[in-house]
């Protein structure tokens, strides 16, 4: 038997709950567009030093070190916009932009073979519910889980199919 909550303490869901949690795991985007601006000039720079210490700065070899070392800040330059753009801040969710459907948990699929983006595939549980997209849990969500059990499903739009959230009904009242 799975967990239970307790139904004195359901938490109020409201959208701007849900859009508060949405957002509040973007914050490595953050991390890795700083290091997206900073570590490629760095580098490229440590390049370029190391390739006048080896070559003592004439000759052929210095030539070519400076070849090779033009090759580290052309991706540098290119890395960094990429970085630039990840920093600017991105529109932010409205309640207009979710929309919020109760479904029952109809299978739960453990260790299903998944594409991934290299040649293999992984092995991911998966929840289905009725006339809706895979959704991939996370671990604690598969332990409290069981078949039957209701969520309130968050998608982007109203009748959207992919599911980018799920609440317990047990634990929350939806209150949109």
């Amino acid at each position: 038997m799975a967990y239970k909550y307790s139904e004195e303490r359901k938490h109020i869901l409201t959208p701007e709950l849900v859009i508060h949690d949405m957002e509040s795991g973007k914050g490595g985007d953050r991390i890795m567009a700083f290091l997206m601006l900073l570590l490629p000039p760095l580098g490229a720079l440590a390049a370029t030093f190391f390739m006048y210490l080896i070559t003592g700065g004439e000759g052929a070899e210095f030539v070519v070190g400076i070849i090779v070392c033009g090759l580290f800040w052309l991706l540098a330059l290119l890395l960094v916009p990429v970085g630039i753009m990840m920093l600017k801040p991105s529109r932010k969710l409205t309640a207009a932009d979710i929309h919020i459907v109760k479904r029952t948990l109809d299978t739960i699929s453990y260790s299903e073979r998944q594409p991934s983006s290299g040649r293999g595939s992984v092995e991911r549980d998966v929840f289905y519910f009725a006339g809706m997209d895979k959704y991939f849990p996370s671990p604690t969500e598969v332990a409290l889980a069981e078949e039957g059990d209701e969520y309130y499903i968050v998608t982007y739009t109203e009748g959207g199919t992919y599911p980018v959230r799920i609440y317990r009904a047990d634990a929350y009242i939806w209150n949109g």
